[in-house]
């Protein structure tokens, strides 16, 4: 019967797997009940064409990866008494369609020859084990290609070591460089940065808390000043407590309207630091590019701009306050506006670099020079603000810094007490701001 029915055969004419796989022989040809799957794969592979560099990718595909664990079966291929049964199971570890498949922590456990316990101590360092048995762990991890299963991870300890930043416009420089001090920090604690770009839509905001809550993410960095809107902000509250009754933190970062830990640049100070600087230099008709009117960044710059007017008891003109964002474009734009009504300003304060930027070169398709006609300052202190001719005055925000503490405010215990940073910003005076012109007006 075996041999009437064989449907594969060793190299000697031995029968190796019977039709339906019920009945087969081992090689001193005694019978024995439904082969080992292991077994069959590897009669199988041995006839399979291969070189060192690839083998049968069809073949692997439909035989190997449909399996729940085809790891542990290649595993077992190799304890096959057959000549170049090993071999077989080398080559496999090395193809490409092999890398494509999981690989879980038995697969090493078995490759390594420890306990999967062994394996688990390696890989989080956190119990003592000799060099050797380090070595053959690791050694396993790099043949198979392993990677720690993040959700397992998730559910066995309550925590993902991924953190979610949420930020108002990935384009824009300023979040360039706070994210740039996440990523430090967070370089340093081997944790993963996931990045949300919201497009300052309240609604999108809270979609991408809830998502992120869903991945059960260990914080949530929020970067950017919150938008005023109350429909908003209770939602926000709500999410707040949501994430701390599931172990984890939200952070704001640049804003503090919930109850949560929060870092805080000072930008009403740094505000009115700027536009004192414009009036002691002589400027009364001073014109301010604001930002988005339901943002509280842009509240608290012309709260600053305001107040430093009433320090100087000069009349705020409603025709020198216009309305923007943060974009290069809002600032070509809206210094157009100023022109075309001719407001008679002589220096311009924009709500950002870039619109500042933006501003200068609208003037000077206009024909007026800056600082001798017209004085321009910005805010932030991107990298772009050095680099204009002449380079800007503008207001530096420790972007970096506020990526930093906000990133360790996120590691914290979850259970710790709520803090709140506030930082700090300082003028820095450049080419861009010189006094009025004689004859007021543009």
């Amino acid at each position: 019967y075996v041999a009437a029915h064989a449907e594969e055969r060793d190299d000697q004419g031995h029968a190796l797997v019977v039709r339906n796989g019920v009945v087969g022989v081992d090689m001193n040809m005694r019978m024995v009940r439904r082969p080992p799957r292991a077994h069959v794969l590897a009669a199988e592979a041995g006839r399979l064409p291969f070189t060192d560099s690839s083998f049968d990718a069809a073949w692997v595909k439909r035989r190997l990866m449909p399996l729940a664990n085809p790891g542990g079966v290649i595993a077992e291929m190799a304890r096959v008494v057959r000549p170049g049964g090993r071999l077989v199971w080398e080559k496999l570890f090395r193809t490409v369609e092999w890398r494509r498949m999981t690989v879980n922590i038995t697969d090493v456990a078995r490759r390594a020859g420890v306990s999967t316990a062994t394996v688990s101590r390696v890989l989080n360092r956190n119990y003592p084990v000799s060099d050797g048995v380090r070595q053959r762990v690791m050694e396993a991890v790099r043949d198979l290609g392993y990677v720690a299963n993040a959700h397992a991870r998730a559910l066995l300890t309550s925590t993902s070591g991924t953190v979610g930043v949420i930020l108002h416009d990935v384009s824009d420089p300023y979040f360039a460089e706070v994210v740039r001090g996440i990523q430090e920090v967070a370089g340093l604690e081997n944790r993963l940065v996931v990045i949300c770009n919201s497009l300052r839509e309240p609604g999108r905001e809270i979609t991408y808390i809830e998502m992120l809550r869903a991945h059960r993410v260990d914080a949530i960095i929020m970067a950017g000043g919150h938008i005023l809107d109350d429909e908003y902000l209770m939602a926000l509250r709500e999410q707040a407590l949501q994430l701390r009754a599931q172990g984890s933190r939200l952070v704001l970062c640049g804003h503090h309207p919930v109850r949560a830990d929060a870092v805080v640049p000072d930008n009403a100070a740094g505000a009115s630091r700027l536009v004192r600087h414009l009036l002691d230099r002589g400027h009364r008709r001073i014109a301010h590019i604001a930002g988005p009117q339901n943002l509280s960044t842009t509240q608290d710059r012309v709260d600053g701009y305001l107040g430093a007017l009433a320090s100087y008891a000069v009349e705020p003109d409603p025709a020198l306050l216009v309305a923007g964002d943060f974009t290069r474009e809002s600032g070509y734009d809206a210094a157009g506006r100023l022109l075309d009504a001719r407001a008679g300003f002589t220096a311009i304060f924009a709500v950002n670099d870039l619109a500042a930027v933006g501003a200068m070169a609208r003037l000077k398709e206009r024909g007026l020079r800056v600082p001798e006609d017209v004085s321009v300052v910005g805010f932030d202190d991107v990298p772009v603000a050095r680099d204009v001719t002449p380079a800007l005055t503008t207001v530096s925000v420790p972007m970096v810094e506020m990526g930093r503490r906000s990133m360790r405010l996120a590691l914290r215990d979850p259970g710790a007490p709520h803090e709140v940073v506030r930082l700090e910003t300082h003028l820095v005076e450049r080419g861009s701001v010189a006094p009025p012109p004689e004859q007021s007006g543009s």
